[in-house]
């Protein structure tokens, strides 16, 4: 991120920040979502902090960005929507005023003044609910998800799989997947999986190679260490509930395959 942000504070670029796997990581005492223009987080129900159904949430210590992203979320409705068309568009937006009869009704008649298209992306209460409920617990779910993972890098750091470095000076990680590069990919999952032990082979396919940018004209090789990634990573159950004697059983399974 230091060097991206050299880069784009060079060229005058804003910065946003794909957090949605790290909620609750760290970065030289920061935490991830703080470390550009603009942060995104996901509260799928897989990652970290899940909620009940979707939904996401945007960070951004830039005032006219989070009154901006605040209007598009729901249609830019009245005053939020004319503070940001304001910002947006750099010219000052026709008032409503005359237009509303009365603040005093059951709901606020600005509410249906709309100033420029936006989307319908609001939380609901329901999974806010969620959410509020699980959020006092993240840092106690981050840390059992990083004994977990030094757990299967000590045990495994012996057997011919790349395990991930668990322990850092200047960042932590909330192991929101714990992922191992291995030759034997295809071979290790069948193998776990007969043992009723689950794995995630996650983004088999790099970006590059994807349908939506066959128009860029990557060819093999273009882009070697993404390619071997995606071709070696297999990820092992990770979460805050799994028991020592099921990551034993795991790491067991792991070496009885390699020897």
């Amino acid at each position: 991120m230091d060097e991206i942000n050299i880069l784009a504070q060079e060229r005058n670029i804003p910065v946003i920040e794909d957090a949605c796997q790290a909620i609750g990581a760290e970065y030289k005492g920061r935490k991830t979502g703080n470390l550009g223009t603009l942060g995104c987080f996901s509260f799928y129900p897989t990652k970290n902090l899940g909620a009940f159904g979707d939904g996401g949430l945007i960070t951004t210590n830039d005032h006219d960005l989070a009154v901006c992203c605040r209007a598009i979320k729901s249609h830019a409705p009245g005053k939020i929507g004319a503070d940001a068309y304001r910002s947006m568009f750099n010219e000052e937006p026709e008032t409503i005023d005359d237009m509303c009869a009365s603040e005093n009704g059951l709901y606020d008649p600005y509410k249906y003044y709309n100033y420029f298209i936006g989307e319908n992306s609001r939380l609901d209460a329901m999974q806010a609910a969620v959410l509020l409920t699980k959020l006092p617990l993240l840092d106690k779910y981050n840390n059992c998800r990083r004994s977990i993972a030094k757990k299967y890098s000590e045990k495994l750091s012996d057997i011919p799989i790349v395990v991930p470095k668990t322990e850092f000076e200047d960042r932590v990680s909330c192991f929101h997947q714990y992922a191992v590069l291995t030759d034997d990919k295809d071979e290790l999952i069948k193998y776990l999986s007969e043992k009723g032990i689950g794995t995630g082979a996650f983004y088999p396919v790099p970006l590059h190679f994807q349908k939506a940018y066959m128009s860029l004209d990557y060819k093999k090789g273009s882009l070697p260490v993404s390619e071997s990634v995606c071709a070696r990573s297999v990820c092992l159950p990770v979460f805050p509930e799994l028991l020592d004697e099921e990551t034993d059983m795991v790491v067991d399974r792991i070496r009885e395959f390699y020897n």
